[in-house]
């Protein structure tokens, strides 16, 4: 297997926020790992520093606030646009093994994946995109060597169960739930150690630690779901579908009430005054809207009292009805048009910063029935759209504002997560909401380490969780090849959950699964390997795919088997180079030519096709003839939508600027 080094095909990360410069930290761990180097949390130009040329980062601003760090990393720093195919050829794309765009704007990213790929034909690409529909289709497009992320989606569901502090998440691998918990909501002995509890470690905590350890405080297997007995089941009613569609429950039940009202009474009047059943209910009706009946004081002591109390009883059974009815109709407009309202809410969880990342928190909990308050300063249509389809009210404002804060009810809420992107405005919240109550629990979204640990410190109450931490070993697994299936927050530290094939020629082929495993770093829950499997260059017919759950440590592996295990950011990076996942640069083959005459495959000119593209999508680009004369290509195509797109919206922002020199941008905060 090759190591890395200065002649290693080189990487081009395209961005510069905090994901771009944790991938330049774990770019140089995983050359550590590869030379034996020993690495440093801030690294140097010196011998520690990446390889020269090895890892190329292209950034739109040079006094960005993470340029710097990458910088002092080794990260060789290209000030352009990666939109630009000029400047993606000076990257080094051309011959680059991978290609990784972190643009915050999906449009942008899919602009740089294309000029990329009509520099590279076979150049992996890991994109970050937010939107699920676009992602699916562009990951689509530019199969197979090609994985599209979202970093929100990777790091929300540690926030959530930090939040939440039931310290559970559900994992699909291997075609099996499991649940990442406590030992108590785990059934069965756990497949893996997670974590204990260790005063000697630096956070009070070790991380996968052995097989057999009585007091575990996190492991890893088949979730033990709790059945709620029947007595314990809440009392509902089932409506109509038609009534439940424009009435709410307490409307429901008012109007059940006064029905129920209705034919006791029409029983009563048509048994106590021998009245008929028409006429007993028409009475009756009568009784709860105008009066009492004739002859009802005659009829008994009985009738009379029943008659004044169904009297006052209807009186206020219609003034509720009424009262509910309007607020239902003009609640429900002014919902649509405000959002929901926060009223008497309690139990919540409070999302301050309604980005990416917070849309996705509030999205999770909502699906978890979690009442959630949204705090942004100003929110956007997309913003609010969002929280009106989920029922979550929005409070605007400053989350540092006390006033804000208790708007939110804060004082009634279970947590609050303070997810902006900036660490300051971060560190603000938390201090406002432990001002306010100092037991309650505090989600802070922050990059610096030692900030972090600080923070932390001071105030019990508070997890400090980094989204760039959780995403980075994710994207960096998508850019060897590899998957990783989900990663699972404990405190500032995340572990990683993958599902990692064993390459032919790799170290680890022929070697027992306790070479994989390494105390505190790896440990290998699954093996799934062919049964019968035959050496390469035979028949491979007859092949049973078998997974073994919990196999033995002197389980010998080979090339094409499976391992799935849970690792650390390191451990992860040493696992994928003794398995073979670095490798060296794909060489592009040569395309069959087109024959003289015929129409091109996919309707594109011979000689520009930059890969497969599935039927459903291909057709897209035959819609019409294109009149040019210059050679055009599914790219080019594109990339004209795209520069027309820009230029309309350049000369939009002209114009405003124009019209209202004075004015803040659009959607600035």
């Amino acid at each position: 297997m090759p190591e890395l080094s200065g002649t290693q095909p080189p990487i081009v990360l395209v961005g510069s926020d905090g994901l771009a410069a944790r991938l330049v930290e774990d770019l140089g761990r995983l050359e550590d790992v590869a030379t034996g180097r020993s690495s440093r949390t801030t690294r140097s130009s010196g011998p520690d520093a990446l390889s020269t040329g090895w890892v190329t980062v292209v950034v739109e601003d040079d006094d960005g606030p993470f340029v710097a760090h990458m910088r002092r990393a080794g990260a060789r720093i290209l000030v352009g646009s990666g939109r630009d195919k000029a400047v993606l050829e000076a990257a080094g794309v051309g011959s680059a093994a991978a290609l990784v765009l972190l643009y915050d704007e999906d449009a942008a990213n899919l602009h740089a994946a294309l000029s990329g790929r009509e520099l590279s034909g076979t150049i992996r690409l890991v994109i970050r995109m937010s939107d699920e529909k676009l992602a699916a289709r562009v990951e689509a497009l530019f199969r197979p060597n090609c994985s599209v992320l979202s970093s929100s989606l990777i790091a929300a569901p540690s926030f959530v169960d930090a939040a939440l502090g039931d310290g559970q998440q559900l994992i699909d691998v291997g075609g099996r739930t499991l649940n990442a918990g406590p030992p108590d909501t785990v059934a069965g002995p756990p497949l893996v150690v997670l974590a204990r509890p260790d005063r000697s470690e630096p956070e009070g905590t070790e991380l996968l630690p052995g097989r057999d350890v009585p007091d575990a405080e996190l492991v890893l297997g088949a979730p033990a779901v709790e059945v709620v007995p029947p007595n314990r089941r809440r009392l509902s009613m089932r409506w109509p579908d038609g009534v439940t569609q424009w009435a709410s429950g307490r409307l429901r039940w008012a109007l059940a009430g006064l029905s129920a009202l209705l034919v006791a009474g029409t029983v009563v009047l048509h048994r106590g005054l021998g009245l008929g059943w028409l006429d007993a209910f028409y009475s009756m009706v009568s009784t709860l809207t105008t009066g009492a009946p004739d002859g009802a004081e005659e009829a008994g002591t009985a009738v009379t009292l029943f008659t004044a109390g169904s009297m006052l009883a209807g009186v206020v059974l219609i003034a509720l009805i009424t009262a509910f009815a309007v607020d239902d109709l003009l609640g429900s407009r002014l919902s649509g048009a405000l959002g929901p309202s926060v009223g008497t809410m309690s139990g919540h969880v409070v999302v301050c910063g309604l980005g990416t990342i917070g849309l996705q928190m509030v999205e999770q909990l909502r699906t978890s029935g979690v009442p959630v308050v949204g705090i942004d300063t100003s929110p956007d249509a997309s913003v609010a759209g969002v929280a009106r389809r989920l029922g979550v009210p929005i409070v605007r404002g400053d989350a540092s504002d006390e006033h804000t804060l208790l708007a939110a009810r804060v004082g009634r809420a279970r947590s609050v997560i303070a997810a902006t992107d900036d660490d300051t405005a971060n560190v603000a919240v938390a201090l406002a909401v432990w001002a306010l109550d100092q037991d309650l629990r505090i989600v802070i979204r922050l990059f610096d380490q030692d900030l972090s640990d600080r923070i932390t410190g001071a105030l019990p109450q508070a997890v400090s969780l980094s989204v760039s931490a959780a995403a980075a070993p994710v994207f960096l697994a998508a850019m060897l090849g590899r998957e990783v299936k989900a990663a699972i927050g404990h405190g500032r530290r995340v572990l990683l959950v993958a599902e990692v094939p064993v390459g032919a020629g790799s170290r680890a082929d022929g070697e027992p699964l306790s070479e994989l495993e390494v105390g505190g770093r790896v440990r290998v829950f699954a093996h799934e390997r062919d049964v019968g499997r035959s050496r390469p260059g035979r028949n491979s017919s007859g092949r049973t795919r078998v997974l073994t759950w919990s196999p033995q440590p002197d389980t010998e592996i080979g090339a094409g088997d499976t391992v799935l295990l849970v690792a650390t950011r390191s451990g992860l990076a040493e696992v994928l180079l003794r398995t073979g996942a670095v490798t060296q640069s794909p060489v592009r083959e040569p395309e069959e030519p087109e024959p003289v005459g015929r129409e091109p495959r996919n309707g594109a000119p011979a000689g520009r096709r930059f890969g497969p593209v599935p039927g459903r999508l291909a057709g897209r680009w035959r819609s019409g003839r294109v009149s040019t004369a210059t050679r055009w290509s599914q790219l080019s195509v594109v990339r004209a939508i795209l520069g027309r797109q820009e230029a309309r919206n350049d000369d939009r922002r002209a114009g405003d600027a124009a019209e209202a020199p004075d004015e803040r941008p659009r959607g600035a905060r």
